[in-house]
């Protein structure tokens, strides 16, 4: 039953990519969200993301991940994604 989201991810990543390059730094901060809401590993990219986006892709990032995290703290969620992490 689970599809393969990879093109959610790199369609994520695509939107990381262009919205620094047109400093458009909540958009990038969002898009860095989604992305790590697929894989994890993209939140390697927080880090830069919010240090040339200062507040605005930091808050952005807050906002969308915590958004996009509040499905996986329903309780069998929350398990399966210990078990996951395992």
């Amino acid at each position: 039953g689970m599809g393969h989201s990879e093109g959610l991810l790199v369609g994520a990543l695509g939107l990381v990519a262009w919205a620094v390059g047109r400093r458009r730094h909540g958009v990038a901060g969002v898009a860095v969200a989604l992305a790590a809401g697929v894989k994890l590993w993209p939140l390697a990219l927080a880090l830069p993301v919010v240090r040339r986006g200062g507040r605005r892709s930091a808050v952005a990032l807050a906002v969308a991940g915590a958004l996009v995290a509040l499905p996986l703290l329903h309780g069998p969620s929350l398990a399966g994604l210990r078990d996951s992490l395992g």
